[in-house]
């Protein structure tokens, strides 16, 4: 049932919360992260390169994009594509978890995704695809909830509850539930994005993965546009920055080795692109980081464990 959002009452307007901008160590995609939303108030965002499922496990939320809007009420969940601006509003007090993937993580769970896509109904365009809690799915949410509030959810916890997430939707879920909830991202243009998914990194600028793709260069950047939502070089840029500050914090190849990799003309050319997108060189990010468990987050998202969305009525 669809709620306006001018149905809001007057005397509590929304409490806007806008997601901080990248901070050093909050570059790396975040998995999970809980949400927690008083009475009138709302979280709003871009779901960029990856597809965010919300999960309201108690209360009530109205969620939106530019031109729909659905009720999401307790034991149910949604998925937001990737590529979208959206809003999360309640009308009272509202719990929830999201958890965000990409495509490459979506298509290794369901390899063969064309057989889903034989069973997605006709229409799939509506941004918003709801599927009720099933089995075990909400005592899940609830205890990767627990391990992010009691402050030990490390990187490696949050993989291994996302992999129970997926592993207990093919359990739970009949093959046209789970198209008909993930269409969005499966009935999306499945063939180009498995091209730029297996060229980006071999191409390091649009120009090349466009010829990899066997498309011309204006034709390349209009699907791109299409399919992601947002310019081929902006996305490259993000998701070589993801990968980038992951192997810098966590990994144990050379610096240099992981400059060339990343196809950077010099280490001089790397270190300005470190300082320019996380705000410190390479050698201080490794450094700093030294002892320290590294929990995933979002370019553009806060980090689930350093900090809490705090909204006020």
């Amino acid at each position: 049932m669809n709620a306006p959002l001018n149905h809001m009452p007057v005397t509590d307007a929304p409490t806007q919360e806008r997601i901080p901008k990248m901070r050093l160590y909050d570059a790396i995609p975040s998995l999970w992260c809980p949400l927690l939303l008083s009475r009138g108030s709302c979280s709003q965002g871009q779901t960029g390169n990856e597809g965010m499922i919300v999960a309201v496990m108690s209360g009530e939320l109205i969620a939106s994009t530019s031109n729909n809007t659905v009720t999401v009420k307790g034991g149910r969940m949604i998925l937001i594509p990737p590529g979208m601006d959206y809003r999360l509003e309640s009308y009272s007090l509202a719990r929830a978890m999201i958890c965000t993937f990409t495509d490459d993580t979506l298509f290794g769970w369901f390899p063969q995704s064309d057989q889903l896509i034989a069973t997605i109904p006709q229409n799939p365009s509506h941004p918003f695809r709801m599927l009720p809690f099933g089995g075990q799915v909400g005592s899940m949410f609830a205890q990767t909830e627990n391990y992010i509030n009691r402050g030990i959810a490390t990187q490696t916890l949050l993989e291994i509850k996302q992999q129970e997430f997926f592993c207990l939707l093919i359990a739970i879920y009949t093959p046209k539930e789970l198209a008909a909830f993930l269409a969005p991202m499966l009935s999306g243009e499945i063939e180009f994005r498995n091209l730029v998914s297996e060229y980006w990194l071999e191409a390091g600028n649009v120009m090349r993965l466009a010829q990899l793709s066997g498309y011309s260069l204006s034709g390349f950047i209009k699907k791109f546009q299409r399919v992601y939502g947002q310019p081929p070089y902006q996305w490259m840029q993000q998701r070589r920055a993801e990968l980038v500050l992951s192997e810098v914090t966590m990994g144990s190849d050379p610096l240099k080795k992981i400059a060339h990799r990343y196809h950077f003309r010099s280490y001089q050319h790397f270190s300005t692109f470190c300082v320019r997108y996380f705000g410190a060189r390479p050698t201080d990010l490794r450094g700093n980081q030294a002892g320290k468990p590294v929990v995933r987050s979002k370019i553009h998202r806060h980090n689930p464990i350093q900090s809490k969305l705090h909204n006020s009525a």
